[in-house]
């Protein structure tokens, strides 16, 4: 049997979540809110990764008991900008913002889901033990997730809900991800008077680029430079110049050979023009690929079943808390939440997709399916 939801509590949920600004690093309202409205019903720990980042509040991690295998529920608490003064409006079945912020639906929708499992958990006849988890500074690196002490959890499967596909819609694989940071070194001179005695590290900067294969490199592949910045006047030559960048990929060969790419352009321009390159590469995420098979994903499509989804499993293109609690041993999904245009002003949600978020949770933490 299905456990309503109240549709009613559930939308005024969203609409007081999206209200409250919570920029990476300024979770601090929005954690308070999901604490007052979990009250004392279920046990709430909150983590020690507020000082670790550099921000105003730690993840937060509630347990609600059941027997079984626990599962992990998960989402994230910030938002990207401008998400200050956001005014929700209702207009044919979607809610939207004023227009001049975002909506936040991305992820305080989620949020709202998970409050609404936690009013009505205990109608479940049976259910087994869930972890319900949010993160902070999800949108800046993962940050929430990557200082998370595994230690608390005992879930050894997860959902995220967190992209922008329909409900019933899954990421069952997402690539890797290694961030560029290159500081090009060149030597400055007066553009106007003595420019032969200059090295212009943006033209260095700006050779390399030039040659750089990037976008789309194949079904698995992409690559970026998405940050160049240098130079201190137009009269003088430009002795520095930075480039940041990322490349993902489903293949880690891939991946390697985009990075090595990359790598030989700068290093080939810096040596042609007379300069120099302190290039650094950094891992932002590792890929992963849960198999059709899988628990986590047939239990997800049993759920799609009974609430009447249609289920999709894709690809995905980014990263994700998921890809953190993979490389933590929590075989993770991330399912899709339905909001549109998510990172602009017309994002929006239909009250719809909200409704359908709160039942997969009730649903997924069940016993059965």
């Amino acid at each position: 049997m299905l456990i309503d939801v109240d549709k009613k509590r559930l939308r005024d949920t969203f609409l007081d979540l999206v209200r409250v600004p919570s920029p990476s690093g300024k979770e601090r309202p929005v954690a308070d809110y999901v604490i007052e409205r979990i009250g004392g019903r279920h046990k709430l720990i909150e983590d020690g990764t507020a000082e670790q980042v550099g921000g105003d509040a730690g993840n937060i991690l509630v347990r609600v008991p059941g027997d079984g295998a626990p599962v992990l529920l998960a989402a994230h608490m910030d938002t990207v900008g401008p998400c200050d003064g956001v005014e929700p409006k209702i207009r044919s079945g979607y809610v939207v913002s004023a227009g001049d912020t975002i909506l936040g639906a991305d992820n305080k929708c989620a949020i709202a889901a998970f409050l609404e499992f936690l009013e009505v958990a205990d109608s479940a006849d049976k259910r087994r033990p869930v972890e319900v988890l949010f993160t902070v500074s999800e949108e800046v690196g993962l940050l929430g997730a990557k200082h998370l002490d595994y230690s608390l959890l005992e879930s050894k499967t997860g959902y995220v809900f967190d992209t922008s596909e329909p409900p019933g819609h899954a990421v069952t694989s997402a690539p890797s991800s290694d961030i560029l940071t290159a500081v090009i070194h060149g030597r400055a001179a007066h553009a106007g008077i003595e420019p032969e005695k200059g090295v212009s590290a943006v033209q260095i900067a700006s050779a390399a680029i030039a040659e750089m294969r990037l976008g789309r490199i194949d079904h698995e592949t992409t690559a970026n430079i998405g940050e160049i910045e240098g130079g201190k006047a137009v009269n003088i030559v430009p002795a520095e110049a930075t480039v940041k960048g990322e490349v993902r990929s489903h293949d880690d060969e891939k991946l390697a050979a985009q990075v090595e790419h990359i790598t030989k352009r700068l290093e080939e321009a810096a040596e042609r023009f007379g300069g120099s390159a302190e290039i650094n590469w950094g891992p932002a995420y590792k890929r992963y690929a849960i198999p059709y098979d899988a628990p986590v994903v047939t239990r997800f499509a049993n759920v799609c079943d009974r609430l009447g989804l249609e289920t999709a499993f894709i690809p995905g293109g980014g990263g994700s808390d998921a890809n953190i609690f993979n490389v933590h041993g929590i075989e993770s999904i991330v399912l899709g939440c339905g909001m549109e245009n998510p990172h602009t002003t017309d994002e929006r949600i239909s009250l719809t997709s909200l409704e359908k978020l709160a039942k997969l949770a009730v649903e997924l933490a069940k016993a059965n399916g």
